[in-house]
């Protein structure tokens, strides 16, 4: 259930941790230290903008503090927090603050309390006579109590406080809403079965109760409310009855509930979706004349930012998918202001790495992303905060310094999310920085903004005056992607849970077939005790026209062998099916099997296609004038040869085992495209250097009729590198080839010339035609994985590169008569770097592999590509 709301339309935090300290931390009452050791904030406001920004002292806090939060209301501030007294027990501390966060005054104690308070928030109240009204609460005997004091301006209590509720449950939320005639506020008190009852009371501009607290809604799972002007509401997921899908997230529906200046329903609920697919927290902000609505469900294979939206007039937009996110996506924040919307959300990080994207998105009073957007790379796992300004936006997070520390730092952007301010949270003169530890409280109004920081122990609480201003610090955000770039689009997940090693797609009729092969170890030692070895599992999946999945998946064997690859080739006609290519052992030998399979993937027939005693390996398909070729690595002679043959529609062979190669060394990664009466083969070998193994690649061409040799072999290009994993592509003037040039552990990507992706269209010999193209990648990394397919005269293509923390797929555009390949970047993997990812891309959709950290996050996936060219 929800435990505490994100940041929404200035609303604070309700929970909070304690602030560390050491314990007899000096008391914060009565201190006098208005400049801090920087300077003080009028002489920060003149600095130039590679200065810190201007901030004042607000206290020290020590062990078993809670805050200080800070508010304002008209120009007038005020920061709370609660604290230890020098009798050992706990009090609530007012200090009040001008708009630009320096104090205005001694601070106050506005209530004493126990030591038991477990969470505080401050906000002002509105209407005649405002002031601010400051709420905790606290264990009890048999429960927990929820409390009250109003707060003048100057910072002193208004009167006693007052106890809003006790109650023998969970107190695991609550929040204040300033309105016309006071405030409202709304808690949620958590029952024994897990679900909660939210509650709620008008307060007086003075703090006084107005009324008596209200029941507004029970059976909740998950809650947020909103305040925009006059109009205040609250967001309930509410329990279905529905039985949940094993494994999934505790979901339910989702409903409005308007309030009233007195904290009670003004109206029935409006059911924003009725069905349970609303899990973990909800985000809620005014946009234009309606109500967004914001969470992450996680209720499907994947978990997805889900928006809807309410208008004043009670219309709903229901529920749609905000993303098209390889992964998934979690929501991180949504806010609203003059300038529109602002999404932010990023990509679950299953792997705990220590830096991540965070996406930000304008959207429009429907929830639609209108364009405009950017990226925002910060350290840690810590939840930003995002907040809207009069002509923008800003985040606060932790961005990675140039020395490696993670630094709270301030970034603003306009309407149209270019990143105008950057501000690293740290503070006193050029030679003695202080930097900030911890940031929190970000609020704007206007275009100024403020945030609370942190340093020290005990820790030194600043407040942050956040002025528009020209700075000369690097925003932390990611480059920016030309319009013309191409750009991730609906990705499915096509299955999960097995670790995959190799994907084969082919068009049959108007649908697609993909061929999916697991990881399997090939365990001699079982073999040799008589025990069968586990095999890899070879599984089909057929699509619709829209790249969707239809019905189960259908395994054709539970026996492959992973070493062998996966390969499909689709017949001529759609009745002949498809027909798959991979290895199983056989009487103790690798051995390639052809499998046919029908439109939906059904197997339909099988024939063991080599008998001889040697190992088998990497296998190719494609169909080639009333039949199939078939290409692989064969070890019978000792050492590992390309050899070719071909099988009719019915799997009958109809040419001989024609032997390609005859070198030292062993061949590896086979390729085969069928183009008219012959067939291009391309394959990796090292028979230069057979000891050491460093191999490059060759081609030649086949005939469609009997697999028989039509020429020489041809190398592509003789490097001092080990050339692997060709890749070939037709297009409408003749043949390219890619493949990857390995680089050794240890080698700079952007200093190296030598290694990478590599791309050449052939000539009719197979030699290579106006020059060689290295695919430079759109980020740091080598590339390890390519894959090619032809766009009329053109290419396009899809790299993997590995860096130090995480796998990148870029794509890759090569247009006749440019200049070389471009690479853009497309999307995160959840894998590590290491891994060898299997990359098909087929009619401009690629089709992966991705492996997360537990067996779950191992995902098999096609994504659609919206390309420009």
């Amino acid at each position: 259930m929800t435990r505490a709301p994100l940041v929404v339309l200035g609303l604070g935090l309700a929970l909070a941790p304690a602030c560390g300290g050491k314990k007899n931390a000096r008391d914060p009452i009565g201190v006098t230290e208005k400049n801090p050791p920087d300077g003080g904030a009028a002489a920060a406001r003149k600095m130039d903008g590679t200065r810190p920004p201007a901030s004042s002292f607000i206290a020290t806090v020590g062990d078993k503090s809670i805050g200080p939060f800070a508010t304002r209301r008209d120009g007038v501030g005020m920061a709370v927090y609660v604290g230890p007294a020098d009798t050992g027990a706990r009090r609530v501390v007012s200090v009040p603050l001008a708009e630009d966060g320096e104090t205005r005054g001694d601070a106050h104690v506005v209530a004493p309390v126990s030591a038991d308070v477990t969470a505080l928030a401050v906000k002002p109240t509105h209407g005649t006579g405002a002031g601010f009204l400051a709420a905790w609460t606290s264990l009890t005997e048999r429960g927990e109590a929820l409390t009250i004091v109003g707060i003048d301006d100057a910072g002193a209590p208004r009167g006693a406080a007052t106890e809003l509720a006790r109650t023998p449950d969970d107190i695991v939320w609550f929040d204040i809403l300033p309105c016309a005639k006071g405030a409202v506020v709304v808690w949620a008190e958590e029952t024994r079965g897990g679900d909660a009852n939210v509650l709620s009371v008008g307060i007086e501009p003075d703090g006084r109760m107005r009324g008596v607290p209200v029941r507004i809604a029970r059976g909740v799972l998950g809650w947020q409310v909103a305040a925009a002007g006059d109009a205040l509401g609250l967001a309930v997921v509410m329990t279905t009855g529905e039985p949940q899908k094993k494994g999934s997230a505790r979901a339910g529906s989702l409903s409005w509930l308007r309030l009233d200046a007195d904290g009670r329903p003004a109206g029935a609920p409006i059911v924003v979706t009725p069905k349970p697919i609303v899990s973990g927290d909800v985000d809620v902000a005014r946009v234009g004349a309606r109500f967004i609505f914001a969470w992450t469900d996680r209720t499907g294979s994947e978990s997805e930012v889900t928006l809807a939206s309410v208008g004043d007039d009670g219309a709903v937009q229901p529920p749609h998918r905000a993303l098209s996110a390889a992964g998934g996506s979690a929501l991180v924040g949504l806010t609203a202001g003059p300038a529109g919307g602002l999404l932010a959300w990023d990509a679950p990080n299953r792997r705990g790495r220590p830096t991540r994207r965070v996406y930000l998105a304008h959207i429009d009073p429907l929830g639609e992303l209108d364009g405009r957007a950017a990226a925002v790379d910060l350290a840690g796992r810590a939840a930003p905060e995002v907040a809207a300004t009069q002509t923008g936006f800003a985040i606060s997070g932790a961005v990675r310094s140039a020395a490696g520390a993670a630094l709270p730092t301030f970034v603003r952007f306009d309407a149209n999310l270019t990143a105008v301010q950057t501000e690293p949270l740290v503070f006193g003169p050029a030679d003695e920085r202080d930097p900030a530890q911890l940031a929190w409280g970000l609020a704007c109004t206007g275009d100024r903004c403020t945030i609370l920081t942190a340093s020290g122990d005990p820790a030194k609480v600043r407040a942050v005056d956040l002025v528009a201003r020209t700075t000369s610090f690097a925003a932390p955000v990611a480059p920016s992607v030309p319009p013309d770039a191409p750009r991730l689009g609906v990705v499915t997940t096509l299955a999960q849970g097995e670790p995959y090693a190799d994907v084969a797609v082919a068009k049959v009729g108007d649908g697609t077939v993909v061929a999916l092969l697991t990881t399997a170890l090939d365990d001699a030692a079982q073999r040799k005790n008589g025990a069968p070895s586990a095999g890899a599992t070879l599984t089909t999946r057929q699509l619709d026209a829209k790249g969707l999945p239809v019905g189960p998946p259908s395994t054709i064997t539970t026996r492959a062998l992973t070493i062998g690859g996966v390969s499909i080739a689709a017949g001529g006609a759609p009745e002949d099916g498809a027909a798959i290519a991979w290895v199983a052992r056989e009487g103790g030998d690798p051995q390639v099997h052809v499998t046919r399979v029908d439109k939906r993937g059904k197997r339909q027939n099988d024939i063991q296609l080599t008998t001889t005693k040697g190992d088998a390996a990497d296998v190719a398909i494609a169909w080639a004038g009333g039949g199939w070729l078939v290409a692989w690595v064969d070890w019978r002679g000792g050492n590992g040869e390309v050899f070719a043959t071909k099988v009719g529609p019915d799997l009958s062979r109809i040419a001989r085992e024609e032997r390609i190669t005859d070198a030292p060394g062993d061949a590896s990664d086979v390729s085969l495209l069928a183009r008219g009466d012959a067939a291009w083969l391309a394959w990796s070998d090292p028979r230069e250097s057979p000891a050491d193994g460093f191999a490059d690649i060759f081609v030649t061409q086949i005939g469609a009729k009997d697999a028989k040799r039509l020429g020489e072999e041809q190398r592509v290009l003789a490097s001092a590198a080990h050339s692997r994993s060709p890749v070939l592509a037709g297009t409408t003037d003749g043949v390219a080839i890619g493949w990857i040039e390995e680089a050794p552990s240890g080698a700079d990507a952007q200093s190296s010339v030598a290694h990478g992706a590599m791309i050449a269209r052939l000539d009719e010999r197979g030699k290579p035609r106006g020059g060689l193209f290295k695919v430079r990648a759109a980020g740091d990394g080598f590339p390890t994985a390519l894959t090619l397919e032809g766009t009329g005269t053109g290419l396009r293509g899809v790299l993997a590169r590995g860096d130090r923390e995480q796998l990148e797929l870029d794509a890759v555009e090569f247009v006749a008569n440019d200049a070389g390949p471009r690479a853009f970047p497309l999307v995160t993997l959840d894998g590590p770097p290491s891994l060898d990812v299997s990359l098909v891309l087929f009619d401009g959709a690629l089709y992966y592999y991705d492996d997360g950290p537990e067996p779950g996050d191992r995902r098999a996936r096609r994504a659609g590509i919206l390309w420009k060219k």
